[in-house]
């Protein structure tokens, strides 16, 4: 799966698991800081899986572009900020609100949305195979969302956004502190923690 992403025109996010074989797992970190823009950004990179975390703080809004190749699924919890989303050539269909997560499975598609002065998100991105498995194991109408999965469908897992819990954001925590040495052993950490989250 292959998602990219521009602000004023700079591409500063992509991420391409095309080449990673099932014992990879990196975790990447960056910082930056000045007057105007101060931003925070983890990437945790795995086959069918990146986790992402971002927080930023700036004077005003951020218009920020993104397109992917392919149907994910993400499990989005809003840490603070509240965030409205456009699709090209619809009408807004999602808006990110502090302190509630979301989980939906998306089409390829290309996106503009605004990023507010202070943003914190923490985001797990699923290929449809990885998202199936959590399923599977976790949701009583797996065999519903199976075959939407399969046809390429849009869907909400839940009909309203729903809080971010305490346990939620210890887990997010923990999966945020993990530092990788032994890229295996860190692959089932993460995906034992992701298991959690969803469950």
């Amino acid at each position: 799966m292959l998602l990219e992403a521009w602000h004023l025109g700079q591409k500063w996010l992509t991420l391409d698991d095309s080449q990673f074989d099932e014992a990879y797992c990196t975790k990447t970190e960056s910082k930056i800081s000045d007057k105007a823009y101060s931003a925070s950004q983890i990437t945790i990179s795995m086959k069918d899986c990146f986790v992402m975390y971002a927080f930023h703080k700036t004077i005003e809004a951020q218009v920020v572009q993104s397109r992917q190749d392919t149907n994910i699924a993400i499990l989005s919890f809003q840490l603070s900020g509240h965030m409205a989303v456009n699709e090209k050539d619809f009408e807004p269909y999602r808006i990110f609100e502090n302190d509630l997560h979301v989980t939906f499975f998306t089409n390829k598609r290309e996106l503009v949305f605004e990023v507010p002065p202070v943003f914190e998100n923490f985001r797990v991105i699923l290929s449809p195979a990885k998202f199936q498995e959590l399923l599977a194991k976790y949701h009583g109408r797996f065999s519903t969302y199976s075959e939407k999965i399969n046809r390429g469908d849009y869907f909400n897992l839940f009909e309203e956004p729903l809080p971010v819990t305490p346990k939620m954001k210890l887990i997010i925590r923990d999966i945020l502190a993990h530092t990788v040495v032994d890229p295996i052993l860190s692959k089932v950490y993460f995906e034992t923690k992701i298991t959690e989250l969803f469950g």
